[in-house]
């Protein structure tokens, strides 16, 4: 019996040879990748930095304004003239009218004046409205038995601008006390004159039956 021969085979030789350092392939992988990389970033640079521009806006040219209308109108000649003299002439200097706080105060002074109540607040109202160019000492209220008298309303009904200052006209009614008691004395007018003093609107005279 033929005796088996064994070969023996070293486990060195089934074990590839050890290869130093890195694979190729891992170069070639990293190198794709970064080509890959740079080419995305450069589309996107490209893309982004162009910005997109909006439609051109249409212009809207405003209408022709038309001349024939225009042409057409025509100035009918006035038939007014005016003289040289009339555009040279003056205007007409208003009149001076009669102020209404002179009308106030000649009403309310007759008022007063023809009010005989025995009350001092009646004497010092008069005193205060007289111009200081009247010098009277004593008026009727100051003098003892003078009748009880009231006006009852008093009216302005003319008035007149003066070189000194307004004339003004009142009409008047008083209310008299007698023995039966008080009665209405007829409508009576009178005039009084007025002036300014130091803004203020004073009488320069005394009423008087007009």
């Amino acid at each position: 019996m033929e005796s088996e021969e064994f070969e023996e085979i070293p486990w060195a030789s089934l074990v590839g040879e050890p290869r130093d350092g890195i694979d190729r392939r891992v170069y070639l992988a990293v190198g794709v990748v970064g080509l890959l990389v740079v080419a995305l970033f450069g589309m996107r640079l490209l893309g982004g930095g162009s910005q997109p521009v909006p439609p051109e806006t249409a212009r809207v040219e405003p209408p022709a304004i038309s001349t024939v209308a225009a042409e057409q109108v025509t100035v009918p000649p006035t038939s007014m003239i005016i003289a040289e003299a009339d555009l040279r002439a003056e205007e007409p200097v208003p009149a001076r009218t009669v102020d209404l706080l002179a009308e106030v105060t000649a009403e309310w002074f007759v008022t007063d004046w023809y009010t005989r109540d025995g009350s001092p607040e009646t004497v010092l109202s008069i005193r205060s409205a007289l111009s200081p160019t009247l010098e009277i000492e004593v008026i009727p209220h100051e003098t003892e038995g003078e009748p009880v008298t009231f006006v009852e309303w008093a009216k302005t009904v003319g008035s007149e601008v003066t070189a000194d200052g307004f004339d003004v006209t009142i009409a008047f009614r008083a209310i008299r006390e007698t023995e039966d008691g008080f009665v209405r004395d007829p409508v009576r007018t009178v005039l009084l004159s007025l002036q300014y003093q130091d803004s203020a609107v004073l009488v320069s005279s005394l009423p008087s039956e007009s």
